[in-house]
């Protein structure tokens, strides 16, 4: 890949992400931040993690694929502040990691973290719902 081209990618993925993520922040600002519901489809973290084509590497409930780490027990294995540090840039961790770094904003990175710290169930078990 040449120099311009990877360059074309990189500004192509650039928009594209910050696309996403604007029309995620509206959304998020219409039902409002603080809402909780069992439902990790209703999750604004897990909103975050699917604009940020999380589940393009990475397994939770059933869903995704197996490229990374399945993410059901993650919260078990890590505490929230080292996948706080692994979500925004994974390179500080490990840097030969596979994991790309999204740019992301500090507070996604916060939200998904807290989140992924959320995480202590195995795959099959669904949470009681309120």
């Amino acid at each position: 890949m040449t120099p311009q081209s990877k360059r074309v990618f990189a500004q192509f993925f650039g928009a594209f992400f910050t696309g996403t993520l604007l029309v995620i922040t509206a959304n998020l600002a219409l039902i409002g931040k603080s809402q909780f519901n069992h439902d990790l489809k209703d999750q604004v973290a897990y909103r975050l993690m699917e604009g940020y084509g999380c589940f393009s590497c990475h397994k939770l409930a059933g869903r995704g694929s197996q490229v990374g780490p399945a993410l059901d027990q993650i919260g078990l294995k890590r505490d929230e502040l080292w996948l706080r540090q692994w979500v925004h840039r994974p390179q500080d961790i490990k840097p030969d990691t596979r994991m790309p770094n999204f740019n992301m904003p500090d507070e996604h990175a916060e939200q998904i973290a807290k989140f992924l710290k959320s995480l202590q169930r195995k795959a099959y078990e669904r949470p009681n719902n309120p």
